[in-house]
This record gives C-alpha cells, sequence and structure tokens, in this order.
C-alpha cells in the first residue's frame, strides 16, 4: 500500500512538472517571436499559435481538475505529499487563465499587425481554435477588430489577405456572434463585392450563400444582399453568375413562397430574360440574360473610375406635376 501511494506521488508530481512549465515556455515563445526577423519563422509560428492556444487551455483545465483531486484524495488531506510536492502543485494552480490569455492577446495582435502578408494569412487559414479560446468578447475586441481593416487595404498584395480573411469568415462569424456579424461584417463583405480582384468576389458569394444556408442572416439583410449582388449575373467572369446564382437558389430555398414573389423576384427579374416559375439551378441558367462583353465592361469600368463630372451616376429628382428625367437629365 505505501508503495502504490508513493508511486501515484511520482505521477503527480511529474504531472505538475510539466504543468508549471507551462508558463515559462509561453514566455520562451514570446521573446522568440519579438527577436525573430525571419518571415518564414512567424509564418511557421503564426500557423502553430491557434494549436497553442488550444493546448493551453486543455492544460489549464487539467489542471484545475488534478487541484480538485489532490485536494479530495485521502493522502493530499493528510498532508501525504512531500513539501516540495506541494510547493509545485501551488504555484502551478495559482497562476491564473487570464494572465495565459493576455500573453496570447499580445502574441495574436503582433500577428495580426505583421507587415509581412504571409504571416498573417498563415494564421487566418486556421484562426479557429484561437477564436474557441478567445470566446466572443475577446474575438470581437482583438482579432475582428483587426482582420476588418484588411478589407480597406488596397496595397501590393493585399488581395491575398483579403480572399483569406473572407475564407475565415464562415469559422469566425460562429465566435463573433450575430450582431457584430451584421453590423460590421456584412456591410463590408456587399463593399467587397466591387473589388478589383474577381476571385475575391466570388468567396464573397460563396460566404453569402453559406451563411444564408446556416440561417445566420435575416430576413430583412437578405434583401439588401441580393439587390446588391442581382447585377452580377451580367458579369462577364462565369464564376461570378454562377455563384450569384447559388445564392439566389439559396435564399429561395430559406424563405416562404410569399417572399419568393412578393420579394425575391421582383430583385431579380430584371436579370431573367423570361418570366421564371421553378427556382432551379437548370431554370434561372437558362433563363438568365447574357453576359456584358469583357471588353465592354472594361472599358464601362474604367470609364467610371475617371469621370467625374456627369449626370450618368445621379438621379435627377422629380416631382409629380414635373416630367420624369431619366439618368442623363433629359425629360421623357
Amino acid at each position: 500500500h505505501t508503495a502504490y501511494r508513493r508511486q501515484r506521488q511520482m505521477c503527480i508530481r511529474d504531472r505538475l512538472e510539466k504543468l508549471r512549465k507551462q508558463s515559462y515556455n509561453l514566455a520562451n515563445v514570446e521573446s522568440r517571436e519579438h527577436s525573430d526577423q525571419g518571415s518564414y519563422v512567424r509564418s511557421v509560428f503564426a500557423a502553430c499559435l491557434p494549436h497553442l492556444a488550444h493546448c493551453a487551455n486543455k492544460f489549464s483545465e487539467m489542471s484545475l481538475l488534478l487541484k480538485r483531486h489532490v485536494q479530495s484524495t485521502s493522502y493530499g488531506q493528510n498532508r501525504g505529499i512531500e513539501k516540495d510536492d506541494d510547493d509545485i502543485h501551488d504555484s502551478v494552480f495559482n497562476i491564473p487563465i487570464e494572465e495565459i490569455s493576455k500573453r496570447f492577446e499580445l502574441l495574436a495582435t503582433s500577428i495580426l499587425t505583421d507587415s509581412e502578408p504571409n504571416v498573417r494569412i498563415a494564421l487566418l487559414e486556421n484562426i479557429s481554435p484561437l477564436c474557441a479560446f478567445f470566446g466572443k468578447e475577446n474575438t470581437n475586441n482583438i482579432v475582428l477588430s483587426h482582420l476588418l481593416t484588411y478589407l480597406n487595404d488596397r496595397s501590393l498584395n493585399s488581395s491575398k489577405i483579403r480572399l483569406a480573411f473572407v475564407e475565415s469568415i464562415l469559422s469566425i462569424s460562429i465566435f463573433v456572434g450575430v450582431f457584430s456579424l451584421e453590423e460590421y461584417m456584412l456591410p463590408l463583405l456587399i463593399q467587397t463585392l466591387y473589388d478589383p480582384d474577381e476571385s475575391v468576389v466570388v468567396e464573397v458569394l460563396r460566404v453569402f450563400t453559406e451563411l444564408t444556408k446556416l440561417g445566420l442572416i435575416e430576413k430583412n439583410r437578405l434583401w439588401d444582399i441580393i439587390r446588391s449582388t442581382a447585377k452580377l449575373l451580367l458579369h462577364p467572369n462565369q464564376w461570378i453568375r454562377q455563384s450569384t446564382l447559388c445564392l439566389i437558389i439559396a435564399v429561395s430555398e430559406n424563405i416562404t413562397l410569399a417572399d419568393i414573389y412578393c420579394m425575391l423576384y421582383p430583385l431579380i427579374r430584371p436579370f431573367f430574360q423570361y418570366e421564371v416559375a421553378d427556382f432551379s439551378w437548370e431554370t434561372l441558367f437558362a433563363c438568365t440574360h447574357k453576359p456584358i462583353n469583357r471588353s465592354v465592361f472594361n472599358l464601362a469600368k474604367k470609364w467610371s473610375l475617371t469621370k467625374e463630372d456627369t449626370l450618368f451616376w445621379e438621379i435627377v429628382p422629380h416631382s409629380s406635376n414635373q416630367m420624369k428625367s431619366n439618368p442623363y437629365g433629359n425629360n421623357n
């Protein structure tokens, strides 16, 4: 019986020693991350940071469970553990989770603001464990506040960062909550529909489709999204047109029949050649208007970016007693 108690005591001591090294290892990693200037090393560290956060949270929970186990056992209550072992588990159990979380906040912030795009992309490719570690509040305050700035970045190679962020939105939206998704992320995503990189536009449409299928977008927001995306049915890019059709089909499958013909159908009808009664892929794809020619599209886009003094984009106000004017300023 004495040998058995001694063996369990040694096992607990080994576990406590490993838990005590956790705080030291995290501080050591933090100092190395700041001292090493190699972008490749920082990229590898950024890819590993979510896993480190998951392991740190796991070890923290294990330490609490182990503390309760030690205090509840008979040999723990009878001071069967030696004095140095008692000092070890006191030093481990007294490490608050807030201190560990604070260190990971500093590490995550340094990566999210790194000057090298590949470092930030490495973190975005697997950011879910880090969001799970931070929780809803810290994910909004630390992660989301930095990520939203990526969509407004128009520097060289920034399209890769915007694409990586859009790809990570589905996993991030689970942790930030519906309010942050609708008030902060969706408006910026709608603006990103006009991104010069068409691969980013395709990914934004895919994200809208998946969020609609998951039911994370309210009905009133869906009309704004459809109103902004329906015109892309005329885009010369085949993938953008098909992604827009997938979004329309996903919306039609998640609303009532009354909403389809009273709200959705009037928004998309101008972009179809014929009346649509079946919202299936085969029907919608066959009824869409032919896309704009690529050369015409590029010329129109170039003209819209250079032409300033024009009434083409303005709607001339008119009263009921006045003749209506078209967008060119001429009376009908």
